[in-house]
């Protein structure tokens, strides 16, 4: 498929730009790397990865890192549910210029980290750049969801792998600059593991909101949107999401979406206590007003998306 040679052409790209680096790796991230647009198509979204790093939470023993390396502890007791500050445990020798300027201490004499996302430019367009910090505690965070229980979605292996793959600390926080989230390679592992049902559906969302919901709300993002699927993918039986039912599902996603912006709250699906609506949906009203627009529209809610897509003869051949 065209998306997993993008996929595959991105991934390559990474590996080779990443020879040229020491201290960092990069990596494409959102739906440039999964392999959904084009290579002009939008921004390239890109995670530098500090290789000299690393974030635990208070109490978390676990690694024994080189001295070469700095040392964050993820505290949460502040921020907005399933955020963190890093409070600097142990500065080691090999530290970047860019992150010593980045440090700066509380009232208390405490060190924390606080910087936000860089946006870079060339002729080819713009790239939104962030850099992250790996995290070796990501299964005590994903605890809640590994236990959780669940109809058939994502099938208990899904789970097991997700678990031991990496985390990094990225940005997060508008409000707070110091505040940052925890980002899991896992959610890009579930969205390979779609099937073409799966991902179709994912796509048409993705479409509506770009063309129809973004120039309402600017904060209705792509991350919301696949936080609404994973939650209803999860939530659901096996044989709902069939041939002849993709737009009955859509139309429920988009009712879900309407919810979740009129309670001003969407669970994090893999942390569900923190809030992907918390300062996003403004002006609540006209938003709620498109979506019931498209709700109303019923099966000829796939009309609004692009024409050079076909998104017809594609839900067809589900």
């Amino acid at each position: 498929m065209v998306r997993h040679r993008r996929r595959d052409k991105y991934t390559n790209n990474d590996t080779i730009m990443n020879i040229h680096y020491i201290d960092i790796t990069s990596h494409t991230t959102d739906s440039k790397g999964e392999g959904l647009v084009a290579p002009f198509e939008s921004d390239t979204d890109r995670m530098y990865t500090y290789k000299y790093s690393m974030c635990s939470l208070t109490g978390d023993d676990s690694w024994k890192l080189p001295d070469t390396h700095i040392e964050f502890i993820m505290n949460g007791e502040q921020c907005h549910a399933g955020y963190f500050i890093l409070g600097l445990k142990h500065k080691g020798s090999v530290v970047d210029k860019y992150i010593t300027a980045a440090l700066s201490a509380d009232k208390n004499g405490r060190t924390y980290l606080s910087s936000p996302a860089l946006t870079l430019f060339d002729e080819y367009g713009s790239t939104n750049a962030v850099v992250a910090f790996p995290c070796n505690s990501q299964e005590q965070l994903l605890l809640e969801w590994i236990n959780r229980s669940r109809l058939h979605w994502p099938p208990p292996e899904l789970i097991k792998e997700i678990k031991r793959l990496p985390a990094y600390l990225v940005p997060g926080s508008e409000s707070k600059q110091e505040e940052r989230r925890v980002c899991f390679t896992g959610e890009k592992k579930l969205i390979e593991s779609f099937t073409e049902s799966q991902y179709k559906l994912y796509i048409v969302l993705k479409f509506l909101n770009k063309h129809e919901l973004k120039p309402i709300c600017e904060e209705l993002s792509r991350y919301i949107m696949i936080n609404i699927v994973l939650w209803f993918f999860e939530s659901n039986s096996e044989d709902s999401l069939v041939k002849g039912n993709m737009i009955i599902i859509l139309i429920s996603c988009l009712k879900n979406l309407k919810q979740a912006i009129k309670v001003n709250y969407l669970s994090y699906y893999l942390i569900p206590c923190r809030n992907l609506m918390t300062g996003r949906i403004n002006p609540i009203q006209q938003a709620i007003a498109k979506l019931d627009e498209l709700i109303h529209k019923g099966p000829r809610v796939i009309l609004r998306c692009p024409k050079y897509w076909q998104p017809c003869r594609c839900l067809q051949k589900s």
